[in-house]
């Protein structure tokens, strides 16, 4: 778990429609498998167990990339 809040985006890449994502994606936060299929923002909140990031169906290139308001990038073993 992280010791500070995190963003982490996946953006689709298709001019034409950029809320699709081009990909199925799992994202697990605390016990629960998120599915993306469209781009999205997902904010986890300091000590929120998180990871990993699945790509299940990859259709065309995706952006993902992970931030936060950290100085340092911090975690916990869990």
């Amino acid at each position: 778990a992280l010791t500070k809040n995190e963003a982490d985006w996946s953006i689709g890449t298709d001019p034409d429609n950029p809320s699709d994502l081009g990909a199925t994606v799992r994202f697990l936060l605390e016990d629960e498998w998120i599915v993306l299929t469209k781009s999205a923002l997902i904010y986890v909140p300091a000590g929120m167990k998180h990871s990993p990031f699945v790509i299940e169906d990859l259709r065309r290139p995706i952006i993902h990339f992970s931030g936060g308001p950290n100085v340092e990038y911090n975690s916990t073993s869990v």
